[in-house]
């Protein structure tokens, strides 16, 4: 088996795994990357897969798969729950209405019916596919979603998904996982938090004191998963105030969840039989755009639920800028935040604010630590390797120190990587290969080999490098490092070893260009900046290094000329004031 990196590794959205199988290649979720806009999106897939198995219908596991059938590759079907597929249906065609809104068709609502004729649903349990048994368990985040266990050869590598967490009012807690497994691509999303739930009694209080006062208490929520809690919180409290659900997509969500009552908690299964599990007496559904303007713009004290979840686009945005002036008003965060979204800068306090920011824990549709943890504990016997996905660095890093406490071999991968998993027992993997004649003599009672070199790991498997290979590997980034200093730079006009002059605004208005035609990626721009803090010299070899090896990219089938180009205004850049370069980089990050 091969494990591949294609998304979702260092950030919490773009889920996107492949598992290549003898001949067979599965892909795992192929997810939207949710900080950028969708003319920034693309699909992490180069090759056609066979199989796309399907965790879950959050944009950021499911968003891309229409532009994978568009693109012809998806040779076979997606895979997942009935409700998964129902809830995707719902979430890819407000994607397409987004992604009209801003001037942008990475796909269209023909290509999610031609992606929706392909897919084929199973509910939670054991089927087999080319020979190979697929297993899907209840993973307690949103309606239907699942963890999804494979295995072949008796190896069973099992993809968590998104866990969900004790503290949910909707799912049923906890988590379904098979007993025993080899190997666990496990996410991070809070590995380095613990929910601090708030009491409904205080959540109440919070609410009734900005009603009161006659202000709006405005709740950017998810439409899928954090709406219905909140809607079910709600109920119980019975404030005589109104309650505005202002999201089409969520009022769709909303209603699907209450027909889908055998998915949820126990406890809504048994109300579900009876009524609808969301009904409420003040509860207002908002039907246009016009009419959200005119509810943005009322003076009512009210509760307004609207998305999406971290401000960065639908309906909750005609609400903000009223709310943000509002001394009396508060904004209640009820989900993450991530990164580079409106969202995370207002709890970051770099937007100006006159309301109440309130941020609640209690919501969230994530395990936090502790209970990634004690999904581990499950198993009967630990995993052999824990691959820690979909958390920003810091959560990453917290949790992999956490499982490495308990001896466990827990893994960071990077986006792009690849890694071998051996089949067999987990001793045979443990092997490290050597590549060289080694010597032993007598050591007290053992036979030892004294070697200099070093443990290398590739694709997966360690391998012992002599002395030898150390040095010819520092020989050659020697060499590499000469040739790029070495390197003469070439207008394409002139030919000549010359590095152009531009002002500040022309390097700017380049750079503008090639990112909104995307040439230029935000990573190569980062690097650049990085290079540049180091110092101009730096900037410069690295500039040179990468138009040598083509890899000015920022798309696929990137001109020549283009990336001479982006290479000619980068070297120019390194020719004005340093700090202001700086400062206009920041501008596009």
């Amino acid at each position: 088996m091969r494990l591949s990196f294609l998304g979702g590794t260092e950030g919490v959205t773009g889920s996107c795994f492949k598992l290549t199988i003898s001949n067979l290649s599965l892909l795992i979720d192929c997810g939207m990357m949710q900080e950028k806009t969708a003319k920034e999106q693309d699909l992490p897939v180069k090759e056609a897969v066979d199989y796309c198995l399907l965790t879950h219908a959050h944009l950021d596991h499911c968003g891309l798969l229409p532009l994978l059938v568009k693109r012809k590759k998806l040779k076979g079907h997606i895979i997942s729950t009935p409700a998964t597929k129902r809830l995707a249906e719902i979430v890819l065609r407000d994607a397409v209405k987004i992604q009209q809104d801003e001037g942008v068709n990475l796909y269209t609502d023909e290509d999610v019916d031609k992606t929706l004729e392909k897919w084929e649903v199973h509910d939670y349990g054991e089927f087999f596919l080319k020979g190979i048994k697929i297993a899907l368990y209840d993973a307690a985040h949103i309606l239907g979603s699942s963890s999804i266990a494979i295995t072949y050869e008796g190896t069973t590598v099992l993809f968590s998904g998104d866990i969900g967490t004790r503290l949910t009012r909707l799912m049923d807690y906890p988590p379904k996982a098979p007993k025993e497994i080899d190997y666990l691509i496990l996410e991070s999303t809070y590995g380095d938090k613990l929910h601090q739930p708030v009491p409904k009694e205080e959540i109440k209080k919070i609410f009734t004191n900005i009603l009161t006062a006659g202000g709006k208490v405005l709740i950017p929520a998810f439409a899928i998963g954090r709406t219905q809690e909140i809607l079910l919180l709600l109920k119980e409290f019975k404030l005589p105030y109104p309650v505005y659900l202002d999201s089409p997509m969520a009022q769709r969500v909303t209603s699907l969840s209450a027909t889908h009552f055998p998915y949820l908690h126990k406890r809504l299964q048994k109300l579900g039989l009876k009524e609808d599990i969301f009904a409420m007496e003040n509860l207002r559904c908002v039907n246009t755009n016009n009419q959200s303007k005119e509810l943005a713009e009322s003076k009512e004290p009210c509760i307004i639920i609207a998305a999406s979840g971290m401000l960065t686009g639908g309906r909750v945005l005609n609400h903000l800028p009223h709310i943000l002036n509002d001394e009396k008003s508060a904004i209640v965060f009820v989900g993450y935040q991530a990164e580079n979204t409106k969202g995370r800068a207002i709890l970051e306090g770099k937007l100006p604010h006159k309301c109440t920011i309130k941020p609640l824990s209690g919501f969230s549709a994530h395990a936090d630590q502790k209970e990634l943890l004690a999904y581990v504990d499950r198993f009967s016997t630990w995993p052999y390797k824990i691959f820690l996905v979909h958390g920003e660095d810091s959560a990453r890093k917290t949790l992999w120190r956490e499982l490495r406490k308990r001896k466990l071999k827990a893994i960071l991968p990077k986006q792009g990587e690849t890694y071998t998993l051996v089949g067999g027992t987990k001793e045979e993997e443990n092997l490290v290969k050597c590549d060289f004649t080694l010597h032993f003599i007598p050591f007290y009672d053992y036979q030892i080999a004294p070697v200099t070199g070093a443990v290398v790991e590739e694709a997966g498997n360690l391998i012992l490098r002599n002395e030898e290979w150390l040095k010819e590997v520092i020989e050659a980034k020697k060499k590499e490092l000469e040739n790029v200093t070495q390197m003469t730079y070439a207008t394409p006009e002139e030919g000549l070893e010359t590095i152009p002059t531009v002002s500040l605004e022309e390097f700017k208005a380049h750079l503008k260009d090639f990112r909104e035609k995307g040439y230029l990626s935000k990573a190569k721009l980062r690097d650049f900046k990085e290079k540049l803090e180091m110092g101009k010299q730096a900037a410069i070899s690295w500039i040179k290094e990468n138009e040598a090896k083509g890899r000015f990219r920022g798309m696929e089938n990137t001109p020549e000329e283009i990336q001479k180009q982006i290479a000619q205004i980068l070297m120019a850049g390194v020719k004005l004031p340093k700090e202001e370069v700086l400062l206009v980089i920041n501008t596009f990050l």
